[in-house]
């Protein structure tokens, strides 16, 4: 049989040492990095200003009225040439346009953009105007090389470029440091920043292009790097090595002798249960810190610990006789769990000799008993009452105010011909005469008259029913809301009246649906429990009450229920001489689980 690998130890010095020489690196880092930030935000600055002189410089050279020429006539030809041709910037055909352009004049001024870029040391120095419909640059000065430099009207691509772009040559222009830089192999390090050109009425022309040579400055820059991080990563080294002997004579050593010393007594607790031990006692560190607090506390813990074993030993005595107090309890929970779930109807089809009307109701209690109930009875042939409540609170006390509420709620709908206003007020008088828990319940009561469907109802402070019209969707009825039953002496409860047509289903429920939370702390809420309502709309009322309990119990996954979770389904047919529920006449009586 393998045995598992006990995992490799680490020296707390060496773990000191390493975060200690990381955490270092990592700030020196950091800290060059922003030096560099900011030296090269100086930096471009200055080669900003450079280039925006040594642009100027060159356009005083060529002077203001040839510029305005040049810009001009590049111009004219450049929109003068059918696209066709123009696109090929290089082809012989498209240069026949350009070369007139190539005066004497033209070859001064391009003497003076050459001469500025080789004493000052430029990649280049070009003027430029824009052409945006197709996302070009097109050159109307070239100071470059002779066999680099573009003649007046050729262009250059940025539309389809993927850094140098017309809306970042607008960004560098109009930034007092942001330069475009890129690598070449030949040239190195380039940025290129672009100058405004200005007619002599300052009207824009378009843009001085100067690419600047700053590999110096990487240079210089590496340079500093190869001494700069050997010399940290030493000078981290000994800080870090220093730190780490510090830690080893203050903490480390004293720690391991506290463990040596927890071994030990471990050792001795095994084979001694007097606990009548000093190994810590004898370990006598004076560090004069919190290591020797540590140590106080750890000699007290020696004599602390016998004291608790011998309490634990009476506790565990008391524990064993309340378990079997516990199991006693269980035992009783279990048996007022059946005799609620006897107290509630649960054998369906309700009414099998009846053919108006369908019911299927549950209830789940969130625990072993619950202070929801519901109920429905016949008051005579042609009149059946429904009712469904919920008690505030849970438990053994919330089931008794439910089984006193339903016997009363449903002694008073016999005794009052179905006057469910009369009903409640009745059911509140009582109720509050006996109530000192100060419990309260809300109340959905509603009286059918089977033959015309007509519905007379009072809402005491319960969830809105849901009602679906036949070939229709299930929808939230908001009916007439009033105060929760026992919730005050006074109380009037106001009735309502809807009817139900033939093929129509009616949906009550109490909070536990809405209610129910999932892993998330998401609430289930009206809006799902109705969207659930709406998958089997047309189905029996047990096929829509299991519909939607598979819903929620899918959402709320392995969280336990929030609260009792009860439903009642209802479908009308109607008469038996206008009744479109098909028959059943061998349909079996079931028994809800």
């Amino acid at each position: 049989m393998s045995t598992a690998r006990p995992e490799k130890k680490q020296s707390l010095e060496k773990v000191a040492f390493w975060n200690v020489f990381f955490a270092a690196a990592m700030l020196i880092f950091l800290m060059s990095c922003l030096e560099f930030i900011i030296y090269a935000y100086s930096l471009m600055q200055n080669y900003k200003r450079e280039s925006n002189e040594d642009v100027g410089y060159a356009i005083r050279l060529i002077g203001a009225e040839y510029l305005d020429e040049i810009y001009q006539k590049t111009e004219d030809v450049y929109y003068s040439v059918p696209e066709e041709i123009r696109s090929q910037r290089f082809s012989d055909e498209y240069k026949q346009y350009l070369i007139p352009l190539v005066d004497q004049t033209f070859l001064n001024a391009r003497f003076i953009m050459t001469s500025c870029r080789e004493e000052n040391n430029l990649g280049n120095v070009a003027l430029v105007f824009v052409d945006e419909q197709n996302g070009r640059t097109v050159y109307v000065i070239d100071g470059d090389t002779n066999e680099n430099a573009y003649l007046p009207g050729q262009w250059l691509s940025v539309k389809d470029a993927e850094t140098e772009t017309l809306e970042s040559m607008k960004k560098i222009h109009d930034s007092n440091w942001r330069m475009f830089i890129t690598y070449g192999s030949v040239s190195g390090w380039t940025a290129t920043n672009y100058v405004d050109i200005l007619d002599e009425e300052g009207n824009w022309l378009g843009y001085g292009v100067v690419d600047i040579n700053i590999n110096d400055f990487f240079d210089k820059m590496f340079q500093f790097l190869r001494v700069f991080i050997p010399t940290v990563l030493l000078i981290v080294i000994y800080g870090a090595y220093r730190l780490s002997s510090l830690l080893r004579r203050r903490l480390i050593t004293p720690i391991n002798m506290l463990a040596g010393a927890a071994k030990e007594y471990t050792a001795q607790d095994k084979v001694n249960n007097s606990s009548a031990t000093t190994v810590f006692n004898n370990l006598h560190l004076n560090t004069n810190d919190e290591i020797q607090d540590l140590w106080g506390t750890m000699v007290n813990m020696e004599s602390d610990i016998h004291m608790t074993m011998d309490r634990i030993r009476v506790v565990t005595a008391e524990q064993e006789k309340l378990k079997g107090e516990q199991e006693r309890l269980n035992n009783e929970l279990a048996i007022a769990t059946r005799i609620q779930e006897g107290i509630l109807p649960r054998t369906f089809p309700a009414f099998p000799e009846r053919n108006e009307f369908d019911i299927y109701a549950s209830m789940t209690p969130a625990l072993e008993v619950g202070g929801d109930f519901y109920d429905y009875f016949l008051i005579d042939d042609d009149h059946l009452a429904l009712v469904i409540a919920d008690v505030s609170g849970k438990g053994i006390s919330a089931a008794l105010f439910m089984v006193i509420a339903k016997t009363l709620i449903q002694n008073e709908t016999l005794i009052r011909d179905g006057d469910v206003s009369a009903v409640l007020t009745s059911v509140n008088k009582r109720l509050i005469e006996s109530n000192e828990a100060d419990m309260f319940v809300t109340v959905w009561l509603a009286v059918l008259t089977i033959s015309t469907g007509h519905v007379d109802y009072v809402n005491a402070g319960h969830e809105y029913p849901a009602i679906r019209h036949k070939d229709g969707k299930f929808e939230i009825y908001k009916d007439i809301h009033g105060m929760p039953v026992a919730a005050m002496s006074k109380t009037k409860f106001r009735h309502g009246e809807f009817t139900l047509d033939p093929g129509d289903t009616l949906f009550v429920y109490t909070d536990g649906v809405t209610d129910a939370i999932n892993p998330e702390s998401e609430s289930f809420g009206i809006d799902r429990a109705i969207d659930a309502l709406n998958v089997k709309p047309d189905g029996t009322p047990k096929e829509i009450n299991d519909s939607v309990r598979s819903i929620i119990d899918e959402f709320r996954r392995d969280e336990p229920p929030f609260d009792d979770t009860t439903m009642v389904v209802f479908k009308y047919y109607g008469p038996q001489d206008d009744n479109i529920r098909e028959s059943e006449e061998n349909a079996a009586p079931e028994t809800m689980d």
